[in-house]
């Protein structure tokens, strides 16, 4: 169900209250009513998010041979040229959780958080999905690096932090081990995070490298499927295009060099049962 209609990051946290039936406030994102009517034709009862750093439309489809899993899920499913609103990770991801633009949420570190964490719940100006469907009897987790999940301590069931480490492959197979873990504990809301793509994107001067890093993410999704219930919908989503453009576009065509000026990322999203019943 390939899509081409004007879909945004801040689109995801509204479209999940919507599916989970949780309570917030209605943000700048909209719902899409899409996605919201497939949830209900599947008996979606959990989501799980999986926030792929670096994973931008073209470079996707770059990468798209190299993933079979992610293909599978976006031909089963839905596959979006997604707007982000933000090119680096942490405002991506909290108009990701927010459903708001970084203007809005004003969050551009992960210090921002914890600073504005520290405010009333009343008083604060904007509130992840998170934690609206913990307050709303939802359980829900984070898995993320160490310092972001020590932001959200508290505020949400289980904030789980990922040292850093010099082997991002092994942060990712950590991120993934954790995962499972509160899949298994039969936790409803789910978001992660996987850096590779990102990692190599910064360090790397070969395709070698990202191609290993795709693979790798997608063996860690095809993973994760396999402990996923019935009636769960996966959202897979880059955060934002990849860095270090000047090494990466160098052969790049017109509609890919426009495409990450325009920082569209891939927004893929499948319920378990259409993967299972159909792949």
């Amino acid at each position: 169900m390939n899509s081409e209609f004007d879909v945004e990051l801040i689109d995801i946290a509204p479209t999940i209250a919507n599916i989970l039936k949780i309570t917030m406030p209605e943000p700048t994102g909209k719902i899409n009513s899409a996605l919201s009517n497939y949830a209900q034709k599947n008996k979606v009862k959990k989501v799980i998010v999986v926030i792929v750093d670096s994973l931008g439309y073209s470079l996707y489809n770059h990468l798209e041979h190299n993933m079979p899993t992610l293909s599978c899920l976006a031909s089963k499913g839905f596959f979006y040229k997604c707007k982000s609103p933000a090119t680096t990770t942490t405002p991506s991801i909290a108009s990701i959780l927010t459903g708001y633009y970084p203007s809005e949420h004003q969050i551009n570190f992960t210090k921002d958080i914890i600073i504005e964490r520290k405010k009333t719940l009343s008083s604060l100006k904007t509130k992840s999905i998170l934690e609206w469907g913990h307050q709303s009897g939802i359980a829900s987790s984070l898995i993320i690096e160490a310092e972001g999940a020590k932001a959200m301590e508290g505020l949400i069931d289980n904030a789980i932090g990922i040292p850093d480490s010099k082997d991002i492959l092994e942060f990712d197979a950590m991120t993934k081990k954790l995962s499972i873990k509160e899949i298994l504990r039969g936790t409803t809301l789910i978001v992660l995070h996987l850096r590779s793509i990102d990692r190599y994107a910064h360090r790397s001067n070969t395709w070698i490298d990202i191609i290993k890093a795709g693979k790798s993410i997608d063996t860690n999704v095809h993973d994760l499927l396999k402990h996923l219930d019935s009636n769960t919908l996966i959202f897979i989503c880059g955060d934002h295009t990849i860095h270090s453009a000047e090494k990466w576009l160098i052969n790049a065509t017109e509609d890919e060099k426009t495409s990450h000026i325009q920082n569209n990322v891939a927004l893929i999203v499948c319920s378990t049962d259409e993967f299972l019943n159909k792949g």
